[in-house]
């Protein structure tokens, strides 16, 4: 035998095992693709969306899938129940090469189109807006690019323009990781009656990582330009630079974290507020009770309850952690809310935290209060404290008015006398911040009204006074 012919099979062999991984991998890479396009549906799944129909149809070198989703939206009270639908239509490629990509720039690639109603918003000859690439180890990045759009007002529905969206989310193998970049212009819509809303420069940056409880913690940025609304009959709501900042993160087996609120302003029927700024704090809460939580609202989503229930269900799932969350003393603050209004400048501060306090003390005021610390304070213009007052007072007032009447008395007509109800308004709130001034409850600085209170052993302290909550509630 020649010295050649053992080399020429291991080549032999060596050249069928490429062929045979080669023409395996497509497979592998398409079962690997199929798991990531279900464990997307069964995500959004456990976030409220109910599937309506999913097919999935895998071939060798490819594959086709089309997913419909109802999402359940609030609706009026007495009213039937409305959803949202939409489809999502994808075609998978798992092949080395295709006529579209070329070349694959991963193992597999994924375009999406999304449906609203089942119907194409975008032409369907373009670019598939959303692509997915997923590498050999499970890990991936989306990649969103949205066309502009146009469409004008017809057959009752209203005029859009949509100035397009691009983003990325890249998510590591098992989705324990993720990164979020997104980015949409402007969306306008106007009715034909002259009513409309413009949203525009919205943007979200995210990141977040599991945590050994299964919790994705990190942090996240989102941004609105502008918020426009404007009703058919005037007035209207336009809001500028709305911003909220969020972190959270694990200490221990506590998570803790932080979230910021901000706007430039608020304008709406003439009056303008703002900027504004709140920042809050939360911390000690644990996160085997919140992974608990998660869980249990993940199930009730999958349960595909009605509206009205899903509240109470929501309900059951937090009363059956709140022993454990009350155990850890959590503890809330808001470090700073400060609003400026046409009357003056609203500021103010507040930490709570429980010490000790178990849930089966809940019922027991005294107990609560004795285990309850706190500090807080706020400043306001008297001004505008009067105008919440006076408002409270004339709420009050046509209450009365109303009690007093016979049993199927009709109201009078026209009501009563407007300025007479203003002038009793007013009385009652200079009453009543008199009497918070008196007993020193609020105190006066120049145009403001201002107070400082702390809670502790079930004592509360206002501006250096100090009153026992206990016999202030038996006297009440």
């Amino acid at each position: 035998m020649s010295r050649s012919a053992p080399v020429k099979k291991i080549i032999l062999i060596l050249f069928v095992l490429a062929a045979l991984i080669l023409l395996a991998a497509p497979a592998v890479v398409g079962m690997q693709a199929e798991a990531h396009y279900q464990a997307l549906v069964a995500g959004l799944e456990k976030n409220g969306f109910r599937v309506v129909r999913n097919h999935y149809r895998r071939g060798w070198l490819g594959a086709s899938a089309e997913t419909e989703f109802e999402l359940a939206v609030p609706a009026d009270a007495g009213a039937p129940p409305k959803t949202l639908g939409f489809v999502l239509r994808n075609r998978i490629t798992h092949a080395p090469y295709s006529r579209e990509h070329g070349v694959l720039p991963a193992l597999a690639v994924i375009d999406t189109r999304l449906l609203p109603g089942g119907e194409p918003l975008f032409p369907a000859d373009g670019p598939a807006p959303i692509q997915t690439r997923i590498g050999l180890d499970g890990a991936g990045r989306i990649l969103i690019d949205f066309p502009e759009l146009e469409q004008p007002a017809r057959n009752g529905e209203p005029a859009i323009r949509f100035g397009g969206a691009k983003g990325t989310a890249a998510f590591s193998p098992g989705h324990d990781e993720l990164t979020i970049d997104f980015r949409l212009p402007f969306l306008r819509i106007r009715e034909q009656g002259g009513a409309g809303a413009e949203i525009s420069a919205i943007s979200l940056d995210a990141r977040a990582g599991r945590t050994a409880a299964g919790l994705m913690l990190g942090s996240s940025r989102f941004g609105i330009g502008r918020i426009l609304v404007r009703p058919g009959g005037g007035g209207g709501l336009d809001i500028g630079n709305l911003l909220i900042e969020a972190e959270t993160s694990a200490a221990g087996e506590m998570v803790e974290g932080r979230v910021s609120y901000a706007l430039d302003s608020v304008r709406t029927d003439g009056a303008g507020f703002g900027p504004m700024v709140l920042d809050a704090r939360f911390g000690n809460l644990p996160a085997a009770a919140l992974a608990a939580i998660r869980q249990g609202v993940e199930e009730i989503n999958s349960r595909r309850l009605p509206p009205d229930q899903q509240g109470m269900a929501l309900f059951g799932v937090v009363m059956s952690n709140a022993a454990a969350l009350l155990a850890a003393d959590p503890r809330l603050s808001v470090d700073r809310l400060r609003l400026v209004t046409p009357e003056g400048v609203i500021e103010g501060w507040i930490e709570l935290q429980t010490e000790g306090l178990q849930w089966a003390e809940i019922s027991n005021p005294s107990t609560v209060l004795s285990k309850l610390l706190l500090d807080a304070g706020l400043r306001m213009p008297e001004k505008l404290l009067r105008q919440v007052f006076e408002q409270q007072a004339r709420r009050m007032l046509m209450a009365q008015a109303a009690r007093q009447r016979m049993p199927g008395e009709q109201a009078p007509e026209p009501g009563p006398d407007p300025e007479r109800l203003r002038a009793q308004a007013s009385m009652v709130a200079a009453q009543q911040i008199d009497s918070l001034l008196t007993q020193e409850i609020l105190v006066r600085d120049g145009t403001a009204v201002e107070t400082a209170a702390s809670l502790r052993d079930g004592l509360l302290t206002v501006n250096g006074k100090t009153i026992p909550l206990p016999m202030m509630v038996q006297s009440q």
